[in-house]
């Protein structure tokens, strides 16, 4: 019987957050008539363009601020992002990468201060 080669592989991967300013007609108003006009997306990407999070990916749990209605979010569907329209506010966003288990990796706790300037980090 022929023994199978283990081969390791690197993957790099990017993560952050995009920001766009919404646009009147984008928007909605909060109940006291606030305009949530910011848009961001947590993401977490391979490096390599022509790779798909879904491959290597099982779940992304986001944690937002304490002060967010629902503020651990599960993601379970790739591209697995946390969109949050109309939401601001600077603080860190811990989150939870865990792997198919064939991919053979732990559980990886990340963590990233959002960015609301040059269209997100």
């Amino acid at each position: 019987m022929k023994k199978e080669e283990e081969k390791l592989v690197s993957l790099k991967f990017v993560y952050g957050n995009t920001y766009k300013k919404l646009q009147k007609g984008e928007y909605k108003l909060n109940p006291g008539g606030r305009p949530l006009d910011n848009s961001w997306v947590g993401y977490f990407w391979p490096e390599n363009p022509n790779l798909k999070v879904g491959d290597f990916v099982e779940k992304i749990t986001w944690t937002l601020h304490p002060t967010f209605h629902n503020p651990v979010r599960e993601e379970v569907k790739a591209p697995f992002e946390l969109k949050c329209p109309g939401c601001w506010g600077y603080f860190d966003l811990p989150f939870a990468v865990k792997f198919k288990k064939s991919i053979g990796v732990p559980v990886h706790h990340l963590n990233f201060e959002l960015a609301f300037e040059e269209n997100g980090v």
